[in-house]
């Protein structure tokens, strides 16, 4: 399963910036994609799922970009 992990940053304190891990998977098939993103402790950031396309590609790579 591929993955790309990126620092995000979250507010802990006003003002204060603590970077936290972003972790995506995808469980490809021949039809659809199934991305999900996940936080250094294991949470569930998002799952969504893509179809198996030169556009579902992209649009796969965009969500999870958005998520750090």
């Amino acid at each position: 399963m591929p993955t790309m992990t990126q620092p995000q940053p979250t507010l802990t304190r006003p003002g204060e910036l603590i970077p936290v891990l972003v972790t995506g998977g995808v469980d490809t098939h021949r039809d659809t994609h199934t991305a999900v993103a996940l936080d250094q402790t294991g949470r569930l950031l998002g799952h969504r799922q893509f179809p198996a396309t030169a556009p579902g590609y992209a649009s796969l790579l965009g969500w999870l970009r958005g998520f750090g």
